[in-house]
Formats: structure tokens, sequence, C-alpha cells
């Protein structure tokens, strides 16, 4: 069993170098790259104006919170995710080899595994900057801020709160796993589309589709729509939160489990395409 696990370990790693390498030589992903942290730099900055000019003091966990609730500007965000990962996968003729060496299976495990990985990476490398741009103004402490300027002082609770006071029922922390959470499968949603169309044949219209799907609340007047639900509705845990008026976290973990269903259902799609689809592919590394 030991010796089966190693085997496992080192395909799959060996395949995730592939995919890796490939992703970081690619110029979109450099400039895309680029573009996030200048974003996670002017939202750390733009808080920072908010937080001086208010003269309220902030604590590092529940200003990450905000950070991961807004989605770090979701749609520049997400736009520029779904950018870096137009070209998974690498359409070059190393792809043949890897589906020899491995198997039709273990190829398509590598190319999801992959995705979790790099969504991960691309969200930790967010949070890491935009926590370390923020030690210039946060002060050291723990818990929310607002509930210290409320018993302080009633009539707060007539102004602008910092957080939600929903999300005030738990730890700074917790908040931030929980956000985090939605966040993560929102993106890993996106690009597992992105993938499957790819699978396809068809890379460049998943990318499409993924940003017509983010962008529908700006494309259409939702708001003459009654009821609609558009998937940016469902992006963030504010956003999720603020569809219901009470058992506010039982919905957002109804919304979790949505989400694990349909990326169930993307890989089982893929699963099948890859089973059956003609893998060839000819351009040159």
């Amino acid at each position: 069993m030991l010796e089966k696990g190693r085997r496992c370990v080192k395909w799959l790693s060996s395949a995730l170098y592939g995919h890796f390498s490939f992703w970081t030589h690619s110029l979109r992903t450099i400039l895309m790259a680029v573009f996030v942290l200048l974003m996670t730099y002017m939202l750390v900055r733009s808080k920072e104006n908010s937080i001086l000019s208010s003269q309220f003091n902030v604590y590092i966990g529940e200003t990450l919170f905000i950070y991961i609730d807004s989605g770090f500007n979701l749609i520049m965000t997400s736009a520029a995710l779904t950018v870096m990962m137009s070209e998974l996968p690498k359409r070059v003729s190393y792809q043949n080899y890897m589906v020899v060496r491995l198997s039709r299976y273990k190829w398509l495990v590598s190319l999801v595994s992959f995705c979790l990985v790099i969504v991960g990476v691309f969200f930790l490398a967010m949070l890491a900057s935009s926590a370390i741009l923020s030690f210039s103004f946060v002060t050291s402490g723990g818990g929310w801020s607002d509930m210290e300027r409320l018993s302080a002082d009633p009539d707060y609770a007539q102004q602008a709160q910092y957080v939600a006071e929903y999300i005030r029922e738990v730890p700074p922390f917790a908040a931030c796993v929980l956000a985090s959470a939605v966040l993560y499968l929102f993106w890993i949603t996106m690009v597992f589309l992105i993938l499957f169309f790819s699978l396809l044949g068809a890379p460049n219209f998943g990318v499409m589709f993924a940003i017509s799907l983010l962008l529908l609340n700006i494309t259409i007047l939702f708001e003459s729509l009654p009821g609609i639900k558009l998937p940016s509705h469902f992006a963030t845990l504010g956003a999720i939160a603020s569809q219901v008026e009470k058992n506010k976290f039982e919905y957002v973990a109804k919304v979790i489990c949505g989400y694990i269903v349909v990326d169930a259902l993307l890989l089982v799609l893929m699963t099948v395409r890859v089973k059956n689809m003609d893998i060839r592919f000819i351009a040159k590394e």
C-alpha cells in the first residue's frame, strides 16, 4: 500500500510539474499575475484611505475577511484568473506523450489537480500580498472592532459599520475560512468550465462563456427580473448571505453543497469526454 502511494505521488507530481512549467512560461500568465498584484495593491490602498478618514482602529483578521468577502475586486481578479487558465491544457505535443505514459484517466486527474492547486496558489498569493500591505494601518489585536465601538458608543449602531452584523456571530478566523471556501469554489467552478470546453476543443469559447457568466449582472438589467439569480449572487459569502433575512449560514451551506454537486457533474462530463475524445495535440513546445 505504501509503495502504491509513492508511485501515485510520483506520477502526479511529475505531471503537475509539466503543467506548471508550461503555465508559468506563458506570457499571459505573467501579465495577468502582474495585473492581479496591481489590483490587490489598489484595493488595499483604497481600504487604507477609508480607515484613515474614519479614524477607526481595525484588526488584521477582520480586514482580511473584508478583502476575501469582496473577492479581492471580484470581476477584475476573476477575469484575470480565467485568462491565466485559458491555455489549459497547453495544446502541445508533450500532452500526447503524457497520455501514453500515464493513461487518459490519470491525465485528466493531473489536469483537475492542477486546477485545484493553481486556484489555491492564486488565492493565497492575493491573501498574503494584501495582508503584508495592510500591516501599515491595522492595529494589533483580534476580534471584531465594531463590537468594541458599539460597547463604547451605542449610537455607533446607526452608522455604517466595518463588517456586516450577521458575520460577527463567529470569530474572524472562522469568517475568513467560510468566505474563502465560497470564493474558492466559485473560482474552481469557473476553471472547471474552461477545462471542460477546452476538452471539447473550444478553449476560447470556454473563457468567453465563463466571463459572460461573471458579467451577467452588468450586461442584463436583472433588477427588472424579480427572483432571477445570477452567478455573481453566489460568488462571495456576502452576496449569498444578503439573499436571505434569516438562517444565513444554513443558506450558505446549501450553496456550498450546490457548488460541490455542479463540480462533481463537470468532473463526470470531463471523464466521459476524455474517455472518448481523440487526444492528438500537434503544436510544438
